[in-house]
């Protein structure tokens, strides 16, 4: 086996045995002022995104479709209103208010959406009784993450 040429081998009485070498330099190479700048820039963009509130700045709403169960109420009869608000997928709050033409209103609701639903389906329900005939109106008012309505109408019919 041959003997490296960086090594002396001495052999033989009366031969004192080499100190050994000093250690190879390192190649371990310092940083230089890039990466330093990358690693700070990387640090930077982990404290913004901790420091951001989770859903609030990304929800939003795509659009809002409302149907009812029926199109004429009948005496002492109960329309189901139906919301499905489309949203980008994002999570987070979503609060709104059912308004009716008759001034009630439901306060504000909240639906927590996750990551991935782009759909929150919403209900109410109004039941109108006693004689006579009008239009009545149910309003779907989101608040939040932005402000956005619909609106949808019914006969009610219902002779004296």
């Amino acid at each position: 086996m041959p003997v490296p040429l960086t090594e002396t081998v001495r052999f033989g009485p009366g031969v004192s045995p080499l100190p050994p070498a000093p250690p190879a330099p390192s190649r371990r190479r310092r940083p230089g002022p890039g990466a330093l700048v990358l690693g700070a820039v990387a640090a930077l963009v982990v404290l913004y995104l901790a420091g951001r509130p989770l859903g609030e700045h990304t929800l939003a709403v795509e659009g809002i479709t409302l149907t009812r169960s029926t199109a004429v109420l009948r005496c002492d009869e109960t329309v189901r209103v139906r919301a499905a608000v489309r949203t980008n997928g994002e999570a987070g709050i979503l609060r709104y208010r059912w308004h009716r033409s008759d001034g009630t209103s439901s306060g504000v609701l909240e639906e927590r959406l996750v990551e991935g639903r782009r759909t929150a389906l919403l209900e109410t329900t109004w039941s109108i009784s006693g004689p006579g005939t009008l239009t009545p109106e149910v309003r779907l008012e989101v608040s939040a993450p932005e402000p956005d309505t619909a609106a949808v109408s019914f006969s009610y019919s219902c002779p004296a």
